[in-house]
């Protein structure tokens, strides 16, 4: 996300319900960031823009349609009382020239009307109602976009700018004869007006001001209609659509395959993906209206890397994934931030993984998704999933790898130790049960239970309400020809090799496999407390993996004897890959915190060399240089370094 620059003013009329304005950065210092009262809420907006591409500035009128929830004192709004507003919001929004009609206290549950008529400016800053540049034959040309997540959404319109708000919304775009106007919703009607062409589209569903969403431009499109009907679109600017053909076969098919596995039909008849050549974001689920950069949506299949493709139909079916994860399920407060960006991260893999299996997409997970979010989350400044927002300013600093990366990985976690039916039938309650609506950590939580038995917001909740993850310390207690009897113990995992201070606990869904089951978990169980012992049935002499596919957000530390016979399935090629990848990330880890002897590592390498996996010789790499440059500095003689 770029940064934020925009603070709310609430100032429409004293001991009224406040709204979301604009003002720059720079021009007001809010020291404390004021929540909008629960006086009212919208339920529609009509919106009206005319852009002007001569001078980057818009026209806009904005009607609200408001249910009045509390009685409170209503005064006139005419433009005297927004004379403040327009001040600070000048650099925005300008003069507003007409704020609304009049009208009284009527007391308590009453519908009344705001309109407000304005000016507004479109920036060159990826955010807001926005100018983007791109060249087309030589000459210099513009289009105008959208970004409205997280607070953006008052630069193009006054809103009630918070997720919990969701209305419906009617669109009229009035622009320059010969230009492509789009939105969220189809176009309903078309006229011209002299040099102007005015297009008015459908109402939308009911949804999130951030999920509001405007192009105008000259584009060009693909277009395909899903096996449901569908209307999938793939726009670009001039030159480039050719370049949207898997862009195409990716949305068409992921649209279908969520309704199907979601259980809930996609809610509008089409949906846009469309390329925007300045974009802040990797992309965006606006509902009808996706927008994503360039290099997230379009493919040369002549000249681009497999690895690009799969990351352009991971990018597009995360985005697809939100348009019931985000868009018809949506987050009560930003702190909740995680149930749309976690879940879309882990849907995305999951789609592509049974849509394009020669991806194997799984590998690419261990490396971009898992590793990335231990390699933040083991640092002692981490922060956990769910984290208090108190004002949408700190959103920056929590768009990273917790939000993404961890919150996948804890998904498939617990995916695939409720397993998959369980966790998909959860998942449909909750999309069931709160479409159209707003939701926190907790409903998911119950929902899932419902569906599995499992009380999943007693195992969760460490995972999402405290930073960090721990490292399991496994070991032999003793064994006979069928039995096996370990020793577990957890604790926190800091990269620096610190102890933990705040003495976390974890109910750590453990999984295990074995020579007789090696790609399948055989035995599954919780460690809930510090320390705990069981006997599993594995026949003496078999190696015995724990975290089974490494699908648990924790690392596993190997007494001596259990390595030894990992190690000896490493080398002869029994352990299966997403199992070594797991072995190698967790030991060179360890090893750098100090917490296992560099031997530990260099058996390790010595056992690969009949490896032919990437991912896994990818950790290897990363995990060798490290070590190497560590032992730089005590490695006089070169004599360890030899074994690399």
């Amino acid at each position: 996300m770029s940064p934020f620059s925009s603070t709310r003013f609430h100032s429409i009329a004293t001991g009224s319900f406040a709204m979301a304005s604009t003002c720059p950065a720079g021009s007001i210092v809010k020291e404390k960031y004021e929540r909008l009262p629960d006086y009212a809420a919208p339920t529609h907006y009509k919106i009206r823009l005319e852009p002007d591409f001569s001078s980057f500035t818009f026209k806009g009128c904005v009607e609200i349609d408001l249910d009045v929830l509390k009685a409170t004192k209503w005064d006139h709004f005419e433009a005297c009382e927004w004379t403040r507003v327009a001040k600070l919001a000048a650099h925005v929004f300008g003069k507003v020239n007409n704020a609304c009609d009049r009208f009284t206290n009527r007391g308590y549950s009453q519908k009344v009307q705001l309109k407000i008529d304005y000016m507004g400016v479109h920036n060159d800053k990826m955010q807001g109602f926005y100018r983007s540049k791109y060249l087309h034959e030589g000459q210099e040309k513009w289009i105008l976009a959208t970004q409205f997540e997280s607070t953006y959404a008052r630069e193009a319109f006054p809103c009630f700018d918070e997720p919990m708000y969701k209305a419906t919304y009617d669109v009229t775009l009035v622009v320059d004869d010969g230009l492509t106007a789009l939105s969220n919703a189809p176009v309903r009607a078309e006229s011209k007006e002299g040099k102007k062409h005015i297009v008015t589209f459908d109402t939308t569903p009911k949804m999130s001001s951030y999920l509001v969403a405007f192009a105008v431009g000259h584009f060009e499109y693909l277009e395909q209609k899903s096996s449901k009907g569908t209307l999938i679109r793939v726009y670009t600017v001039p030159g480039k659509k050719h370049l949207g053909e898997f862009a195409l076969e990716v949305g068409t098919k992921s649209i279908d395959w969520y309704a199907d596995w979601f259980g809930i039909p996609y809610s509008m008849p089409k949906c846009d993906l469309i390329a925007i050549p300045d974009f802040s974001m990797g992309a965006m689920e606006n509902w009808g209206l996706v927008t994503f950069r360039e290099i997230a949506l379009l493919f040369d299949a002549e000249k681009t890397s497999t690895k690009q493709k799969a990351y352009v139909a991971l990018v597009i079916a995360h985005e697809l994934a939100h348009l019931w994860f985000g868009d018809l399920v949506t987050m009560k407060w930003w702190t909740d931030l995680w149930l749309k960006e976690g879940f879309a991260s882990f849907m995305e893999y999951l789609f592509v993984g049974y849509n394009y299996p020669e991806m194997k997409i799984w590998l690419h997970f261990l490396n971009d998704e898992l590793a990335s979010g231990f390699e933040l989350d083991a640092l002692k400044n981490s922060h956990p999933i769910e984290v208090p927002i108190d004002n949408p300013n700190e959103l920056d600093e929590i768009y990273d790898s917790i939000t993404y990366a961890k919150s996948n990985s804890v998904n498939r976690m617990l995916c695939f130790y409720l397993g998959e039916e369980s966790f998909q039938k959860g998942l449909r309650i909750y999309l069931q049960r709160f479409q159209f609506s707003n939701a926190e950590t907790n409903d998911l939580w119950k929902c899932l239970s419902e569906a599995s038995g499992v009380d999943v917001m007693a195992l969760m909740s460490g995972w999402t309400k405290q930073m960090g993850f721990p490292v399991v310390a496994v070991s032999k207690v003793s064994e006979d020809d069928k039995n096996l009897k370990l020793s577990f113990t957890q604790k926190r995992f800091i990269a620096d090799g610190s102890e933990d201070s705040a003495d976390s606990l974890w109910k750590v869904p453990l999984t295990f496999s074995s020579t007789s089951s090696p790609d399948q978990p055989f035995h599954r169980t919780v460690l809930s407390e510090r320390s705990s012992e069981q006997s599993l049935a594995v026949a003496k002499g078999e190696w015995l993996k724990v975290n089974q596919g490494t699908t648990g957000f924790y690392r596993v530390k190997y007494s001596g004897e259990l390595l030894e016979g990992l190690l000896k399935a490493v080398a002869n090629q029994t352990l299966p890959v997403l199992d070594r990848f797991g072995l190698s990330n967790d030991l060179f880890a360890l090893a750098n915190a100090g917490q296992v002897p560099i031997s530990q590592v260099l058996s390790f390498v010595e056992s690969s060399l009949k490896e032919n996996e990437y991912s896994v010789w990818r950790t290897l790499d990363l995990g060798i240089v490290r070590i190497s440059d560590t032992l730089a500095y005590f490695d006089s003689d070169g004599a360890l370094k030899k074994r690399f």
